[in-house]
């Protein structure tokens, strides 16, 4: 079962990976994405962090500082090496200078924890569309060759497990804060 599941990992990223390099506009398209999309979370932070929806703003900072320290955990048992290193014959690295560190995707983890942060703290219309921007960030993030789909997988899993955890723990400083 698990050779079956890391020949699906690796037929998928091969697939992704050809078809970025097929076209100067698919190319631009995966490299756009992968590296500079992740702007995009930034910016409708800021935005939120303007109108001071504190709860969203927080709620979304400490996801991201829980799902990295457990992602920082996996690393220190889990040293996979990037597609592009690993399978160098065939996957090619598309526009990216990454870490050696594969499994999780981190990208993975802050888009769709900040997208489900938002989510959990009812901004529901934006958490759709940063889900959709997150989605396209780690498609591309795999074409780019520097993530397997597992890798994509296990980082938003670890990002929207770690949402409501956020919710929870930010409701509690809030508790402790007026007591």
């Amino acid at each position: 079962m698990i050779d079956y599941l890391r020949q699906i990992d690796f037929e998928t990223i091969r697939s992704l990976n050809q078809l970025a390099l097929r076209s100067s506009f698919l190319e631009f398209f995966v490299v756009a994405f992968a590296r500079y999309a992740i702007i995009l979370f930034v910016v409708v932070g800021l935005y939120y962090l303007v109108k001071r929806s504190w709860r969203t703003i927080s709620v979304s900072a400490i996801t991201i500082g829980l799902a990295g320290f457990l992602n920082s955990l996996i690393y220190i048992v889990w040293d996979r090496p990037r597609p592009f290193v690993a399978h160098a014959s065939e996957i090619r690295q598309v526009g990216l200078f990454v870490q050696p560190e594969s499994f999780t995707s981190v990208h993975s983890f802050i888009t769709f924890g900040v997208a489900t942060a938002f989510w959990v703290t009812g901004k529901r219309k934006i958490a759709f569309w940063l889900y959709v921007l997150a989605v396209l960030i780690t498609v591309a993030r795999i074409a780019a060759g520097v993530h397997y789909p597992s890798d994509i997988i296990a980082g938003a899993l670890l990002g929207i497990a770690s949402a409501p955890l956020a919710k929870q723990f930010y409701l509690l400083i809030l508790k402790y804060k007026n007591d």
